[in-house]
């Protein structure tokens, strides 16, 4: 059974519609209850949600370009390129950048907004490639895809009028992140080149299970049972179980959580330096303040803002709140730094 979207009149704005209900304090949102019994109608439902949320308008300083890339098994998929409209004899940073959506739901395009705004802030051309999503895609193929994109666009900065020598920076939100955090992990073992010069790791998830975190890291290990975080909006338990349960992976794969990648030795140096951004009540919270530690103490210089209180990416959805201009402010100054422009780590209140 088809469950009608309720959302916004058309006067009014999103996220206006959004604080009126004042789901920040109720925490509940204006999405119908999925039923977890059908996996395929609820992520046809969560689907159609997305294509229904409102997106910024293109701006005249920033080009915008589709361009298409090969997989391994001759998929051909997009490459959506943000680059400075006006020429510049300058090197031209590269940030690869992946969409969240739980490996289940999302679109590369979506991800215009903020790479808009880094292109503005840096000057850097910013590439969201497309993977394909499960369940119409069985698990690792969209891992898999990331990978092909990571490799196919270093490989040719040039040729997206970039130079990976002035700074390489891999990230994402969400799944995003997750994929982030394979394919670096990779290219340390592959000795890629270009090397990856920053990693960019906002609201990722890095644990399989408490059965594969170390057991100095074990007690910290709590978002996935505090009940602050299990009942948050936007990613709750339920809505947890049901991507799990879509994307149907190999949770012992390698090409599912970075932690499957053992010994933690594996970790070290991945990168000269990564970036995190924490939500305080989200279930995914406590594997990116671990993911960060095990980064830190093997070697890789970290960045980490927290959210306190705050679900997952909610800058998504609670557009206006103080919290997601403080998002918005400290992204732009994260990649800053990745890219060395944001030299004194001490003037960010962490």
């Amino acid at each position: 059974m088809s469950i009608p979207f309720v959302g916004p009149p058309p006067h009014v704005s999103f996220a206006e519609y959004l604080n009126k209900l004042q789901v920040v304090k109720s925490g509940r949102l204006p999405i119908p209850k999925l039923d977890l019994s059908s996996i395929a109608e609820a992520v046809t439902q969560l689907r159609t949600l997305e294509t229904r949320w409102p997106r910024p308008p293109p701006v005249p300083e920033v080009t915008e370009s589709n361009r298409k890339f090969t997989t391994r098994d001759g998929a051909e998929l997009d490459l959506f390129v943000f680059q400075p409209a006006s020429p510049t004899w300058e090197p031209i940073p590269l940030v690869i950048f992946f969409h969240g959506g739980g490996g289940v739901i999302g679109t590369a395009y979506s991800v215009a907004p903020l790479a808009r705004e880094l292109v503005l802030a840096h000057g850097c051309v910013v590439i969201s490639p497309q993977y394909r999503l499960a369940p119409d895609y069985v698990f690792p193929t969209g891992a898999n895809d990331g990978w092909d994109a990571f490799v196919y666009i270093s490989t040719r900065a040039s040729d997206f009028s970039a130079d990976a020598s002035a700074g390489l920076i891999v990230g994402g939100v969400s799944h995003g992140a997750v994929l982030t955090s394979l394919i670096a992990l990779q290219a340390k073992e592959t000795s890629h080149s270009p090397q990856i010069s920053g990693l960019y790791y906002s609201a990722g998830a890095f644990i399989a299970n408490p059965e594969t975190i170390p057991d100095q890291y074990r007690t910290q290990y709590l978002s996935r049972t505090d009940e602050r975080c299990i009942n948050a909006p936007i990613l709750n338990a339920d809505t947890k179980t049901l991507f799990d349960r879509a994307y149907n992976a190999d949770v012992s794969s390698p090409l599912y959580r970075a932690f499957n990648t053992e010994p933690l030795s594996k970790h070290a140096h991945v990168a000269p330096k990564a970036y995190f951004q924490v939500c305080g009540s989200d279930i995914l919270r406590d594997d990116g303040l671990i993911y960060e530690q095990v980064l830190k103490e093997r070697g890789v210089e970290t960045l980490l803002d927290v959210y306190p209180g705050t679900p997952h990416i909610f800058w998504s959805v609670f557009r206006t709140i103080k919290q997601a201009a403080k998002w918005k402010a400290d992204t732009n100054k994260g990649v800053g730094w990745l890219l060395g422009r944001e030299s004194d780590k001490d003037e960010r209140k962490l």
